[in-house]
């Protein structure tokens, strides 16, 4: 199968660029594990490829003689072919145990076009002083719902019409800044932080029971609130053959999920000491 992928970039002055790009989709759809045999299309069958495309326009530069980069981008992505989430019945019975009862009956799922995605990035780099490096950027991702909420008359029902189908693993923002001070010619420290926004999980307990579709009744355990991990470093240049460097990771042992859904923590402080010799 061709998938196209283009670019364009324009050059607006010596030392700022705008550019444009585009790419085809085309992966197995292995979306929730549909690939699994308890997973078909409604009428059974295998699901079909996913297909769609991705766009990014943006513009990136120097300023003040390359004191300062900077970069802007907004991005897309639209894709075909999606399972919906929510299962729209069952299929015929694929293996039975040995008293005849079947033990095996595929969920059916519809086929969901149109899965849009967005967001844009923003990053700053440069120098204040000589001596002293500043980097920030901002990210906002944006994931649409490729399925329509469950339709419930209770109190949970109503909780998940508000978020249903939001990201859940990704935050829907982050920022990152990083600065460093080289105190002198041979001695260098510096600190950095990342902060993700707070994350609402879809309901990851679901399925069919007797003919009726059902969601895990405590999503908000799953919930992750927003935020922030530092880590620091420093670095002494012994001469000009070695250097010692120190690293610490999650500075203030923040404890957090690295996966909302998958509830595993993220890595707690770590220290890290190298020396590099040059010859």
């Amino acid at each position: 199968k061709f998938i196209p992928y283009g670019g364009l970039i324009v050059e607006l002055t010596p030392s700022i660029n705008a550019y444009a790009s585009y790419a085809g989709i085309a992966k197995d759809n292995d979306t929730f594990g549909v690939t699994q045999f308890d997973r078909q299309p409604k009428g059974g069958g295998k699901f079909p490829p996913i297909t769609g495309n991705s766009k990014e326009f943006g513009i990136k530069g120097g300023l003040f003689d390359d004191k300062l980069n900077f970069s802007l981008a907004y991005f897309t992505m639209t894709q075909n072919g999606y399972p919906s989430f929510k299962p729209t019945g069952v299929g015929e019975c694929k293996s039975w145990d040995s008293s005849g009862q079947c033990i095996n009956r595929p969920l059916e799922y519809d086929i969901v076009n149109g899965y849009k995605s967005s967001g844009y990035d923003i990053n700053i780099a440069g120098k204040i002083t000589p001596k002293w490096l500043v980097q920030a950027g901002f990210t906002k991702l944006k994931i649409g719902k490729p399925y329509a909420s469950p339709n419930s008359d209770s109190e949970l029902g109503d909780e998940l019409n508000m978020d249903y189908g939001e990201t859940y693993t990704a935050p829907a923002k982050t920022f990152k800044f990083f600065t460093r001070y080289d105190f002198t010619a041979k001695f260098a420290a510096g600190i950095g932080m990342r902060w993700n926004s707070g994350v609402k999980p879809k309901p990851w307990g679901h399925g069919m029971s007797n003919g009726q579709y059902y969601v895990s009744d405590k999503p908000k355990e799953l919930w992750q609130s927003s935020y922030a991990v530092w880590n620091a470093m420093a670095s002494y240049k012994i001469n000009k053959h070695a250097a010692v460097a120190v690293n610490v990771g999650n500075l203030f042992n923040k404890r957090y999920y690295t996966n909302a859904r998958g509830n595993f923590y993220g890595k707690p402080r770590s220290v890290n000491a190298a020396i590099k010799i040059r010859w």
